[in-house]
């Protein structure tokens, strides 16, 4: 009979992306559930030394749409703007393909121990 290894501990770790035109990666790695004041941060930090305007597509999730992103919005005096794609057009948004990417090659397809690993595969 074939043995999984596990640990029997269950962890939420939940990856915020973005992709930019030129094809570089900001993420950000939440404990937990996401929420506004999860992607609010990650806004925040997105913007961190942006020398220009930054333009974000995102879907409609009401995540995008909450009080804290919208507060966080309106405090970039118009260095951020967010453009919400249609219901059901993920093929629209690039960072999918990066999803896409990870679900089917990459930490997806491991047994992980925790956010530590990440950086490697477990065993």
């Amino acid at each position: 009979m074939p043995v999984v290894p596990r640990t029997g501990g269950r962890n939420s770790l939940n990856l915020l992306s973005a992709v930019s035109a030129r094809g570089e990666l900001c993420f950000m790695l939440v404990r937990g559930r996401v929420n506004g004041a999860a992607f609010a941060e990650f806004l925040r930090r997105l913007m961190h030394n942006a020398s220009q305007p930054v333009l974000l597509i995102v879907d409609g999730h009401s995540i995008h749409r909450s009080r804290p992103v919208r507060d966080c919005v309106d405090s970039q005096d118009g260095r951020l703007r967010l453009f919400l794609l249609p219901p059901y057009s993920s093929e629209l948004n690039p960072d999918e393909q990066v999803w896409n990417y990870v679900k089917h090659h990459g930490v997806g397809k491991v047994v992980l121990r925790g956010a530590s690993g990440l950086d490697r595969k477990s065993t």
